[in-house]
């Protein structure tokens, strides 16, 4: 297991820390190897510590998509079951598809064999007025607007994996135009054990808006879509 950074915030996601662990892609006779170092875990954030049960008690009731939606402090969260689309107000998304993968189409493969991709495929319709990037990179330290909760621990996008994907968000590097609805890929990197229990317990895709990307680490709004249940 990656070790987390030490620091505990009151509020949402805390800085990304970056492991040992990566991908080697495997070269041509004319290119050497290649390693990206891949994040580690990050620290729990405790307003969106178990999914639905982020949401248990009084609450706002449900969101116009059907999500459940609380608040918890100064933190607004928004619970979408599986199958549901969450709206941020600024996009809304959802899952279509999952995969766990131990290698990537391009022969890119986790050095650490304790390690494995999960690939998720979302549907993201950009709400704003005008063209955006989706899952941008971010710097260390700064909100990543894709993470993914699995085993009780938060994994931020991978997007060195992304660009090896033919439809990852990543290597599109195009924004969506408004109104657009655009499909596309986000990976992971995550112990291997939690990769084949993607689908039980409290794990979920959380995602907050584009004005939030890149910020401070304590999102007003947060998304989180269930990957277990119906």
């Amino acid at each position: 297991m990656v070790s987390s950074p030490g620091r505990t915030l009151s509020a949402a996601v805390a800085a990304v820390a970056f492991g040992g662990c990566g991908i080697q892609v495997v070269p041509s006779e004319h290119h050497r190897p290649r390693r990206a170092q891949h994040p580690a875990a990050l620290p729990e954030p405790p307003a969106a510590g178990h999914g639905e049960a982020a949401c248990s008690g009084p609450g706002e009731g449900p969101a116009r998509t059907g999500a459940r939606a609380c608040r918890r402090g100064a933190q607004r969260v928004l619970v979408a079951r599986r199958n549901q689309a969450v709206d941020l107000g600024e996009l809304s998304a959802r899952v279509v598809g999952r995969a766990v993968r131990r290698a990537l189409p391009t022969r890119a493969r986790l050095v650490d064999p304790r390690y494995t991709f999960v690939l998720l495929r979302l549907d993201v319709v950009n709400q704003l007025d005008r063209p955006v990037r989706f899952g941008r990179p971010v710097r260390e330290g700064r909100q990543p607007q894709v993470m993914l909760r699995v085993g009780g621990r938060w994994y931020p996008e991978y997007p060195q994996a992304e660009r090896a994907l033919a439809d990852g968000f990543a290597r599109q590097g195009r924004s969506i135009r408004p109104g657009e609805l655009r499909t596309g890929e986000v990976a992971f990197a995550v112990p291997r054990v939690q990769g084949r229990r993607l689908v039980s317990g409290g794990n979920a895709l959380g995602i907050v808006g584009f004005g939030e990307t890149g910020g401070p680490l304590r999102p007003r709004t947060l998304g989180l879509i269930r990957l277990a249940g119906g």
